[in-house]
């Protein structure tokens, strides 16, 4: 879909422009211009607009060649690997989809809290295993040095 598409069709399902805009249910945090081989080429449908209003697609073409516009989507994991206790208002939903949902953000701020630790354990062995080899290095130059 083109960006004039897309614009169009945003249009068209909310002339106010107040609406929230999700893609595969899932907020959209940002757009970017980006080269087509960035990060996976570029997927496009090829439509047959003879067809059109149905359904129109006949084929499908990926390409590294031109440009693309991505929307960068952001959902709750990803928000949660950012800032764990970043608050979430559930407070529009019934009762039966609240509770379904205080328990996904449990379940995944306790996902988030193992991999923030395996992170800096790994970082920490990480710091520690470099001062040793940078000790081992400055311990090997002072003594080239010293058989100078």
């Amino acid at each position: 879909m083109k960006t004039r598409e897309l614009i169009e069709a945003l249009q068209l399902e909310d002339p106010s422009g107040e609406l929230e805009v999700i893609a595969g249910g899932t907020p959209i945090y940002f757009a970017s211009r980006q080269p087509a081989y960035y990060d996976g080429p570029l997927q496009m449908l090829i439509h047959d607009e003879s067809k059109r209003p149905y359904y129109s697609i006949v084929g499908y073409k990926v390409t590294q060649h031109g440009e693309k516009v991505r929307l960068h989507l952001m959902g709750l994991d990803e928000c949660m690997l950012d800032e764990q206790s970043i608050p979430v208002d559930l407070t529009e939903l019934g009762e039966y989809q609240r509770g379904s949902w205080e328990k996904r953000v449990a379940e995944l701020r306790e996902q988030m809290r193992e991999i923030h630790e395996s992170v800096n354990e790994w970082a920490e062995k990480r710091r520690a295993r470099n001062a040793h080899e940078a000790k081992v290095i400055g311990a090997s130059e002072a003594a080239e040095k010293e058989g100078k």
